[in-house]
């Protein structure tokens, strides 16, 4: 039970960390300071950069974790070195790695950045929040390892399946029928659901559906009972790290005439899949396209 609660607090950190970033209007620029030469030594502060080291075949050079840097699961054998907010690691405890290289991922981990430049030891700031940046991350951390073929090759295809995603979507009409509605629940309460700035609403735009909320210009808005009701979605998506239910969705007052209640559209999902911005952001259009598709 302690782990659940422990998965739902830090899913939720994750957001709001993305929402620090990319609720920013003005471009930002983090610094970074990359390894001459090809790291050893690696710790993996968040699961997102954990899974995009191990695609790229270094899982043998990361040297400790964040409790919730989970998959693969072999990456569980490596030693912990504090939970994903960075207030959790002492750089005591950090610097005790021996690190040459440390990834980063803004806001969560940016008490660390003063401290490792002082020490000259690299790192990298993740900031991914769309596709595009998730391919480019994984193309710059390919070229630290000296393996930039494997990056070059994963990057290509989370951006091919990203264009066959539009062309896709594009050969289809504007009717309703092909682009359901969706509302996706992060959290409640109180309801927290996906603006446009997230990369979850690029997620579901791919699929094929229309998040109910793109039209907010935030990450993930406090929304209303009132406006989802009134929005009607044809489906509801859940994370599965929160308490809340397919059942307990279907009791809430005034739920009961929305399209996705009435039709049985309530699905629960692998929220790692989808909140960690790697590698396995195709595998998380698939999974909505999939519940659009057997609907259909």
């Amino acid at each position: 039970m302690k782990n659940i609660f422990f998965k739902i607090f830090t899913s939720l950190l994750l957001l709001l960390n993305l929402t620090a970033y990319s609720c920013k209007k003005a471009p930002v620029t983090i610094s970074q300071n990359l390894p001459k030469t090809v790291p050893q030594r690696i710790l993996s502060l968040s699961p997102a950069s954990t899974e995009i080291l191990c695609a790229l075949g270094a899982m043998d050079k990361i040297k400790g974790r964040s409790e919730f840097c989970d998959y693969p699961p072999e990456v569980q054998s490596i030693p912990v070195i504090g939970s994903f907010d960075g207030k959790t690691i002492s750089s005591e405890t950090l610097l005790s790695y021996n690190p040459d290289f440390v990834y980063l991922t803004a806001h969560m981990h940016d008490n660390f950045i003063s401290l490792l430049s002082s020490k000259n030891i690299s790192y990298y700031v993740s900031t991914a929040n769309s596709i595009e940046e998730i391919a480019s991350e994984i193309i710059t951390i390919s070229k630290v390892l000296d393996n930039q073929t494997r990056g070059n090759e994963l990057a290509g295809q989370i951006l091919s399946f990203r264009d066959e995603c539009l062309k896709l979507n594009q050969q289809k009409s504007r009717d309703s029928k092909d682009f359901p509605s969706i509302y996706w629940e992060i959290w409640t309460p109180p309801y927290m659901s996906v603006g446009n700035l997230s990369f979850i609403n690029e997620i579901v735009t791919l699929a094929g559906g229309i998040n109910i909320f793109a039209q907010i210009p935030e990450t993930y808005p406090i929304v209303s009972d009132e406006a989802i009701i009134a929005a009607n979605p044809d489906f509801i998506i859940l994370p599965n790290h929160t308490t809340t239910t397919i059942d307990s969705i279907k009791q809430r007052a005034g739920w009961q005439n929305i399209n996705a209640v009435k039709n049985n559209q309530i699905y629960s999902i692998d929220a790692d899949i989808i909140s960690r911005p790697g590698p396995r952001c195709i595998q998380a259009i698939q999974i909505i396209r999939n519940i659009i598709n057997e609907k259909k």
